[in-house]
């Protein structure tokens, strides 16, 4: 290998590090961070650097932008704000979870729903909840946000409803009311619906799952899209 190939591999494998980012194969790493042994989930400076890697490679060209997660949950603020980058980018994607995709991680990928493939690794875990809420202030304060928490609620089931209507077998030929009370009556049982990669595929919050039939390699998915 030469000094200069050598370069190049070590400016990728630092970018990678540094920024979440590597730009020659336009893909993105989407976690959090370790503060104090503990994940810091998804929150502003998670979202923050999303959105600059995003802007990154849509400066460059529209090419497929691969999206890697692992997520155990985390702000909806910060979470929706990926959530509507994503949307609204030009770019098509490849969105693959990976471990975890928990809570808030469970929301962000349906933004790729219709914008490329949705995709889950094997061993990969999902949580779908309505999530926790810690209010404090006064009485029109604490008023005033769990307002804000209903809207944010009804988004999320918007959301969900739509996904699984749209490509969920499991609720084939179920109209959209009906899908939205068996998730909303799944949640209100279990409070933490807990998934497998297959069930997560089946009930529509992803498109496939890495090494199937249809869905053989990130690279084969990525070829399809360009």
């Amino acid at each position: 290998m030469t000094s200069r190939n050598n370069r190049t591999l070590h400016s990728s494998v630092s970018e990678a590090h540094d920024n979440d980012l590597i730009v020659s194969t336009r893909e993105i790493f989407l976690h959090g961070y370790m503060d104090e042994e503990e994940d810091s989930g998804i929150d502003g400076r998670l979202s923050n650097r999303f959105l600059k890697n995003l802007r990154i490679l849509e400066s460059m060209n529209a090419n497929p932008i691969i999206i890697h997660q692992h997520s155990t949950g985390g702000e909806w603020e910060s979470g929706m704000m990926i959530y509507d980058a994503i949307q609204q980018s030009a770019a098509s994607f490849i969105f693959v979870c990976h471990g975890m995709a928990a809570s808030m991680g469970s929301l962000i990928p349906q933004a790729a729903y219709k914008k490329g493939i949705r995709l889950t690794m094997p061993n990969c875990y999902w949580l779908i909840h309505e999530g926790e809420q810690e209010i404090s202030g006064t009485v029109k304060q604490v008023q005033s946000y769990y307002e804000l928490s209903r809207v944010s609620k009804s988004h999320m089931y918007d959301i969900y409803t739509t996904v699984c209507v749209g490509s969920g077998d499991h609720f084939k030929g179920m109209s959209k009311s009906k899908t939205r009370n068996y998730i909303r009556r799944k949640l209100e049982s279990k409070e933490d619906w807990w998934l497998t990669a297959q069930d997560a595929v089946k009930y529509g919050f992803v498109d496939g799952m890495v090494g199937s039939t249809k869905y053989k390699s990130i690279m084969d998915v990525k070829k399809g899209l360009v």
